[in-house]
Formats: structure tokens, C-alpha cells, sequence
């Protein structure tokens, strides 16, 4: 059980700033075992219940990107009081989030589509891997430099009113 172990490093540590995926913060214990640090949560879906749980004495950040978009491509400050989907934000500084129909054209607010990452963090391919490269990196065609990638993630989002960005999944 790794929650032990690891809470009992960060509080030795005495760690201020932690990322870890929703599986690890699930088994770490009560958030109120732990001093107040800053927690993001990435590499896969965080159930809303436990994000807000840990967001009324610790500052939680839900985090979305795969590792061919630089690790992460968008973060939201989760409210503990917040209700519904937790979304996983808008997109950092440098990194372009489309939602795209199956044609590659922008859906509408509210649409579902499939999240397409572009910026400078997008990797130029997979080695060796001619045909994945094709279906997956494709050239961008919102960027200025006529060489700018975008990614697609297989991964389905819509945005939201408030513009940010949920996670529908794949």
C-alpha cells in the first residue's frame, strides 16, 4: 500500500508541491493528515469527489495532456464547493487546446470533440512509426508558422460556457 510510505515521506520532507496521478491521492489518506501544499493531478481521470475533498485544505490543480504534448496541455484550480464534471481547465501558456469534428473543423461551445494540442511543446512524431505519425500529427492549421503541428489525442471534450475545457473521454 503506497499510501503510507508516501504520506509519511512528504511529511518528513515537509513537501510543499506534489504531482501524482488520482490513483496515488486516493490511497494517501485523509487530506487532513497532511500539512496544506499544493497538489496536481494528472495522468488520468480524478474523480470530482476526491479532487474537492482534498481541495478544502490543500490547493488542488486538475491537470490533462499526454507526454506527445509535453506532459500537460491544460489545468483548472478545483473549488471545493464546485458541483458537476470536474473540468481540466484551459490551456497553459504556450499550448493551443481544438476540439475538432471528424473532418478536423472547430465544433461549437457545448459539441463534443476530439482534443487537438498544438504549441510548442507538441513532439514532432513517433520514432519509426510513419503511420501512426500521419493519423496523429497533423499539420496545424490555426498557427501561424506553416510548419506547426497539432496532436490528436483520441481523447473527446467539449467546452464549457465558462470556457474551460471537460474531459469526455476516449
Amino acid at each position: 500500500w503506497p499510501g503510507e510510505p508516501l504520506r509519511r515521506t512528504l511529511q518528513e520532507a515537509a513537501i510543499t508541491h506534489l504531482t501524482l496521478p488520482p490513483a496515488a491521492l486516493a490511497v494517501m489518506g485523509e487530506p487532513e493528515q497532511l500539512a496544506p501544499m499544493t497538489l496536481i493531478v494528472a495522468g488520468d481521470a480524478c474523480p470530482s469527489t476526491l479532487a474537492r475533498a482534498w481541495a478544502r485544505r490543500h490547493a488542488v490543480f486538475n491537470a490533462y495532456g499526454p507526454s506527445e504534448a509535453s506532459v500537460c496541455a491544460s489545468i483548472h484550480r478545483v473549488r471545493p464547493d464546485a458541483e458537476g464534471r470536474l473540468p481540466i481547465g484551459t490551456p497553459m501558456a504556450n499550448v493551443q487546446i481544438h476540439l475538432l469534428d471528424a473532418r478536423l473543423q472547430l465544433v461549437p461551445v457545448g459539441a463534443i470533440g476530439e482534443i487537438c494540442i498544438g504549441g510548442a511543446g507538441v513532439a514532432r512524431g513517433y520514432f519509426n512509426r510513419p503511420e501512426l505519425n500521419r493519423e496523429r500529427f497533423v499539420a496545424d492549421p490555426f498557427a501561424a508558422r506553416g510548419n506547426a503541428r497539432l496532436y490528436r489525442s483520441g481523447d473527446l471534450g467539449r467546452w464549457r460556457e465558462d470556457g474551460s475545457l471537460e474531459f469526455l473521454g476516449r
